[in-house]
């Protein structure tokens, strides 16, 4: 693959592997299409993220173990290891990584580019 391959205005995809795992699971990662221009880890990494509503308001941001490469052409590798806690965004208070699904997202908080469901085991 070239940078010429990705249009300038494309999106990101990823392939993760597992797609689904407990907590403690670490993720790797492949994607294309990413600006090999950007530090895709300097303010938020690899973030798995899910809203809950119950019993108090939370859209949990989780960070944990993780690992983000991209090259010049705009191939990148990492892996992220699904950590057992996160914090809830805008709030003082956090909660534990619990089954669902949760979006996955690099660079950014808004910036999703896959999902991951966590299981009980």
């Amino acid at each position: 693959m070239t940078a010429a391959d990705c249009a300038a205005d494309a999106v990101p995809t990823v392939s993760l592997r597992p797609r689904r795992g407990p907590v403690g699971t670490r993720i790797r990662i492949r994607g294309r299409c990413f600006d090999p221009r950007h530090d895709y880890d300097s303010a938020y990494g690899i973030l798995l993220i899910r809203q809950f509503n119950s019993p108090r308001d939370c859209e949990l941001i989780t960070g944990g173990r993780q690992r983000f490469d991209v090259n010049d052409n705009g191939t990148a590798r990492g892996y992220l290891t699904v950590p057992r806690r996160g914090h809830c965004f805008q709030r003082r208070y956090g909660r534990n990584v619990t089954r669902g699904r949760y979006g996955l997202a690099i660079g950014c908080h808004a910036c999703y580019v896959g999902s991951f469901q966590v299981t009980r085991r």
